[in-house]
């Protein structure tokens, strides 16, 4: 029995992975309904999670298991925890992908790190459109404070012919309270250490 079942497994596993969705675009599942699904019908959690041809597999075994009762009640119980696990894959997945988009979206947004060749209008610019993507909720504030403190550090490798210049290029900033005080006083102290 357990022979079958392992040769049925690794023949529809096989088929499950030559299909392709291309033109279904991957949305996060609840893991919760998924295991529901298949407490209802063996199988239901897997077909909604996106595994077409495992959940009809699992249906199949389920239900070849049940001929001998306890077979079956054990096959049932797993296929509620892996279409349960399958969903929780599947959302991980989407969210790495939503994670490495927005990383992207910021890279994109921000001008390269090259500060040694930046001007400090420029430098200061990184600022504001750092701070505009913050303020919009593209970036969170985590994500906003460590990107800060990296460019604060980027002054270190920085090339600054005239500090006041670059003090000067953060007023309107500092008015438009985009840059906080604390905020100053540390890249005066990162222009300084790279004298």
């Amino acid at each position: 029995m357990h022979l079958v079942f392992c040769i049925l497994r690794i023949a529809f596993l096989k088929f499950t992975l030559t299909i392709k969705y291309d033109c279904v675009m991957e949305v996060k599942k609840d893991p919760t309904l998924a295991a529901l699904l298949s407490f209802i019908f063996p199988g239901a959690g897997h077909i909604y999670v996106g595994r077409v041809g495992f959940g009809i597999m699992w249906f199949f075994l389920t239900g070849l298991g049940g001929l001998l009762i306890l077979p079956g009640l054990m096959m049932w119980i797993a296929g509620i925890f892996m279409a349960r696990n399958a969903a929780k894959r599947l959302n991980n997945r989407i969210a790495k992908r939503e994670q490495a988009a927005l990383q992207a979206q910021i890279a994109r947004a921000l001008p390269p790190r090259n500060t040694r060749n930046m001007s400090p209008d420029a430098f200061a610019d990184r600022f504001r459109k750092l701070y505009h993507l913050w303020t919009n909720e593209i970036i969170s504030e985590a994500e906003y404070k460590a990107e800060k403190q990296n460019m604060i550090n980027d002054l270190n490798n920085a090339i600054i012919d005239d500090p006041h210049d670059l003090l000067a290029s953060f007023i309107q900033l500092k008015q438009e309270n985009m840059v906080s005080q604390s905020d100053i006083e540390t890249i005066k102290q990162a222009v300084a250490a790279s004298r």
